[in-house]
């Protein structure tokens, strides 16, 4: 009996003998090396051998109004909001990915044929919806994000903070396939963070309201903060609620203890 699955890279259909159950392939069409699935599983994509992000260039461009441009090849995806889309080459292929409360992807034909979508992971609260943008060309195509006015542009390599990262959900310009996202419970702490965690080592583009400040914290390092201005943070970094009611405006302050990294903007993501 044949196995029959799809490559993750190009969609292309792929047919071997069931004794090859569990090793590798290569697809003919675009050589990429791909896990053979363990049993009979139509048109289901099948996993990397080696589950990493897809490395995409990218350049920033403005110092006021940025945007960035990202340079996809063949086969590569990267996600980002609809509404954040500046232009696309033609060879890319637009479709949005959702993930619900279960687990459970919901994707239309495109990233059924050309990828397992992202790893957008939700472990409670509504779904996340963003658009995967995929190239389906034989070359190299750009695809651009641009922010909301006032917002600049922090691009974090993912490798660099240990593959995990927790950022406010409106901060997420566009991801690398391959980067999952978590949903991270801080309510207790603050009703005004709305935070999800990165996995992965990809490049994550956040934005930032207002200008952004990166501060690196020491073991014994505190800094008490607006939390309306708090953007990211290393998962080394201790969160806890300030009293602020003393005040007469009260004005919701987080503390953020070290060791780690911090990234605040000097200006609101609600703005």
């Amino acid at each position: 009996m044949a196995i029959e699955f799809r490559c993750i890279r190009c969609g292309q259909k792929l047919r071997v003998k069931d004794v090859d159950a569990g090793n590798l392939a290569r697809c003919p069409k675009c050589k990429a090396v791909v896990d053979i699935p363990p049993k009979y599983a139509p048109d289901q994509p099948v996993a990397m051998a080696r589950e990493k992000s897809d490395v995409i260039d990218f350049e920033l461009f403005g110092q006021e109004a940025q945007y960035v441009e990202i340079t996809l090849d063949p086969g590569e995806v990267t996600f980002a909001r609809m509404e954040n889309l500046f232009y696309a080459a033609p060879g890319i292929a637009m479709e949005d990915a959702v993930e619900t409360r279960g687990g459970n992807r919901e994707s239309g034909g495109v990233f059924q044929r050309i990828s397992q979508v992202a790893r957008l992971t939700r472990e409670g609260g509504d779904s996340l919806r963003m658009t995967g943008f995929c190239n389906v060309a034989e070359r190299r195509e750009v695809v651009a994000f641009v922010p909301r006015s006032s917002r600049q542009l922090v691009p974090l390599l993912m490798e660099e903070f240990d593959e995990q990262l927790i950022c406010r959900g409106d901060a997420i310009l566009c991801l690398a396939r391959g980067i999952e996202i978590r949903d991270r419970d801080l309510t207790v702490i603050s009703q005004e963070l709305s935070l999800r965690e990165l996995r992965g080592d990809g490049i994550a583009v956040l934005q930032v309201g207002g200008q952004p400040h990166h501060r690196r914290l020491g073991e014994r390092d505190v800094l008490q903060v607006a939390t309306r201005h708090i953007v990211a943070f290393t998962s080394e970094i201790r969160v806890s609620r300030c009293d602020s009611s003393g005040v007469e405006a009260p004005v919701e302050v987080t503390m953020l203890s070290g060791p780690g990294e911090i990234w605040l903007g000097s200006g609101s993501l609600d703005d």
